[in-house]
């Protein structure tokens, strides 16, 4: 009799130790809570933001004040500057960029000239074109060395080394206001000296040629291509902080809109 009472108590205790486990459990867990619904506001702000980065166009740079002396004719120094900064801008990421192909098919169907480089009309009708909401308008105050530097006699024995240095100041134009919101300048210097600006360049070639770009090694390599290339960053870094003066929402008009014909 003991014996099956024995029996029927071990069979009891291996049914009940469950349950009692799992109370015990659920005490020490607390009040019960329910799982988190996968669409509440937490988990929702979890998902990528939309970018809110104005769209924008870099002019070609005037280049009337620094003449064609350096490099020859041939060479447009205010449109390899614009496309150094435009590319630039892009690789910071501020703003949304208009690729060159773009720009440059808008310009020759509208009879682009140098004029137009500093023609408030003319920029605010591209920019709504593109469907832009700022362009960036620019001039080259200084390339190749200062005007009042010393020339280099060509029959001297030991040439004098000197420094490259260029600057370019730089405007904004808000589209939907057409007016100036921001206005920046800068000033590059090389950090090598060289006989010749165009001192440093592994790979020559004939820059008055006009077979070459800003961006090509060629260039790059030159102790004025490291001036451009000072200059330049300084600019973007100084236009990148002025986005947000860029009228909100502007950058969302539509290429196609309706716009007033250009004055040439």
């Amino acid at each position: 009799m003991n014996r099956a009472a024995q029996i029927f108590g071990l069979f009891c205790a291996f049914i009940l130790a469950p349950l009692f486990l799992n109370t015990w459990h659920a005490a020490a867990r607390g009040p019960h809570q329910e799982p988190k619904d996968k669409s509440s506001p937490a988990t929702a702000n979890s998902s990528p933001q939309t970018t809110d980065k104005k769209r924008i166009v870099v002019l070609d740079f005037d280049d009337s004040a620094v003449g064609t002396d350096v490099l020859g004719d041939k060479v447009d120094v205010g449109k390899e500057i614009a496309g150094l900064l435009a590319q630039q801008l892009a690789k910071d990421g501020t703003y949304l960029v208009v690729d060159s192909k773009t720009l440059a098919a808008d310009l020759a169907a509208h009879d682009f000239s140098k004029t137009d480089r500093y023609n408030f009309d003319f920029a605010v009708n591209l920019g709504k074109r593109l469907g832009a909401g700022g362009v960036i308008m620019g001039s080259v105050t200084l390339f190749g060395k200062e005007r009042n530097a010393r020339p280099i006699p060509q029959d001297e024995v030991i040439r004098r080394k000197i420094k490259a240095r260029v600057a370019a100041e730089a405007r904004i134009v808000d589209v939907s206001s057409g007016e100036i919101v921001a206005a920046a300048d800068a000033r590059g210097e090389s950090k090598r000296e060289g006989i010749s600006l165009t001192s440093g360049g592994s790979n020559w070639h004939d820059f008055r040629s006009g077979n070459f770009g800003f961006a090509s090694s060629e260039f790059q390599e030159t102790i004025l291509g490291e001036a451009v290339n000072d200059m330049v960053l300084q600019l973007t870094k100084a236009l990148a902080a002025e986005a947000p003066r860029l009228t909100p929402g502007s950058s969302q008009i539509k290429p196609g809109d309706p716009v007033k014909s250009a004055t040439h």
